[in-house]
This record gives structure tokens, C-alpha cells and sequence, in this order.
């Protein structure tokens, strides 16, 4: 598979040579390689996935990020692999149970904190601004680089190895984990909800904004029908939304799944 990786290697080898944090990145990556037990045959791939776009734009901005479109192939080799474990795994469950299943297995939220299990931050090639942001203002960025580093695996020696790296290293405590408020989407149990009993589909509006640009707190209603339902406050705005979903469905005493 041809990622043009010869043509990213000589531009990445130019601007890494002045970079000081070189040495300790290439140790991160060598740890990481012990941690998940897989040395990669062409380490290029592991660099590529791992370097992020605020890092990179700052040397090159025209640039397109390799970790990016190993991203877009990682989610889809993940999503493969999953449906195809929970299948087998599960033959009593039906279609719909296996979808929500793959959700939330497939999450940022589930990648995050599988990601933090093997020190992938400390892997990945960022910004310094990036660098500096909290864990939740990143969790977006370490969820990708796991996407991304399922990809290299992927390209690097084909899907009897990335299918072992999934298993190994995201699937096997997914039963566990599932019970794991931070993984439910409040959000989706909250609208099927809303559609079936009032007819309509909830709103969320922005009550409160605070803090500086690089650490604002966001506040979110929910509405229904033009009523106010619940609040929920977060460093983002979908975490924000998440959380007030929560909150409405805790008011109306709501089951979920």
C-alpha cells in the first residue's frame, strides 16, 4: 500500500534533524513499540502516524498531515475489525444491539481512554501550544493518534497484526469499561427519547460562555417544546451538550441502555 511515504520521509527527516525533543520522541516510539509488542518493519509509518498537524504546520504549513489520512484508514480498519469480533464474540445479540456495541467501542471517548492505557500521548509529536493544553482539551487529538496508529499497523504487516494490536489493546476489556459512565451518549438515548414521546427533537442552546480563549467553560441547555429541561457545563461544547443531555435525563427519569 503506497501512502507516498518516500515523499513525506525526506521532508520529515530535514525539519526533525534541527529538532532538539528528536531523541526523546525516538524513545517514546521505542517505548511504545515494547508496551504494545509490535516493532514496526518500516518505523517511517510509526513517525507518520504519530506527528501531529500543529507540530508539523509549524515547519512545513502547506503540508498535508500523514497522520490525518492514516486516521481516515485507521477508523475504517477499526470499525471492520470490531463488527467482525462482535459477531462472533456475541452470536446471541441482535443487529441493533451490535450497532450500539460498535459505537461505543469505536468512541473517542472508549479510544481515549484505551489510548491513556498505553501512553500514547507521550508518543505523539505535538505543539508546543498543544502540549500545554489539559487532558480533556486533548482527548480529541490522543483518540485520533490511536486511529492512526492502527493504520500504520495496518499498512506496515497487514490485518492478522492490527487485528491482534485491537484485540489486545482496545477490545479486551470493552465489557468492563461499557459500564463506564464517560462512554454512554447521553446525546442519542436523549433524542430517540424526545422523538418517541414529545415529537419533536431537542434543542441545545448556549446559556453561558466564561474563561479565557485558551480555557473557556461553555454552559448548554436543553429545551423541549420551548421548556428548559437541563443544564451541563464542560470544557467543550459537545462535552458541554453531553452533559446536559445527562442532566435532562436524570430529571426525567429516563432508562438507558
Amino acid at each position: 500500500m503506497n501512502i507516498n511515504i518516500e515523499e513525506y520521509e525526506q521532508k520529515l527527516a530535514d525539519i526533525l534533524a534541527h529538532d532538539e525533543d528528536l531523541e526523546n520522541w525516538q524513545t517514546e516510539l521505542s517505548r511504545l513499540e515494547d508496551t504494545i509488542d509490535y516493532k514496526f518493519i518500516n518505523s517511517s509509518l510509526l513517525k507518520l502516524a504519530l506527528i501531529h498537524r500543529s507540530y508539523l504546520h509549524k515547519k512545513i504549513p502547506e503540508m498535508i498531515a500523514p497522520s490525518e489520512r492514516l486516521e481516515f484508514l485507521g477508523d475504517a480498519v477499526l470499525g471492520h475489525i470490531v463488527v467482525e469480533y462482535l459477531f462472533y464474540q456475541l452470536p446471541e445479540e441482535n443487529e441493533g444491539s451490535l450497532t450500539k456495541l460498535k459505537s461505543k467501542i469505536i468512541s473517542k471517548n472508549f479510544l481515549f481512554i484505551q489510548a491513556e492505557k498505553i501512553k500514547l500521548e507521550q508518543a505523539i509529536l505535538m505543539s508546543e501550544e498543544e502540549k500545554i493544553k489539559s487532558k480533556k482539551e486533548k482527548f480529541s487529538l490522543i483518540a485520533d493518534s490511536m486511529e492512526s496508529l492502527i493504520a500504520a499497523i495496518y499498512i506496515d504487516s497487514g490485518y492478522e497484526s492490527v487485528k491482534n494490536f485491537i484485540t489486545n489493546f482496545i477490545l479486551y476489556d470493552y465489557q468492563e469499561l461499557l459500564q463506564n459512565d464517560v462512554l454512554i451518549d447521553f446525546k442519542s438515548n436523549l433524542q430517540e427519547y424526545v422523538q418517541q414521546n414529545f415529537s419533536v427533537i431537542p434543542k441545545y442552546v448556549l446559556a453561558k460562555e466564561s474563561g479565557p480563549e485558551h480555557n473557556k467553560t461553555f454552559e448548554i441547555a436543553v429545551n423541549i417544546k420551548g421548556k428548559e429541561y437541563g443544564k451541563g457545563k464542560g470544557k467543550t461544547k459537545k462535552q458541554a451538550e453531553q452533559n446536559a443531555a445527562k442532566a435532562t435525563i436524570e430529571k426525567l427519569c429516563i432508562e438507558i441502555d
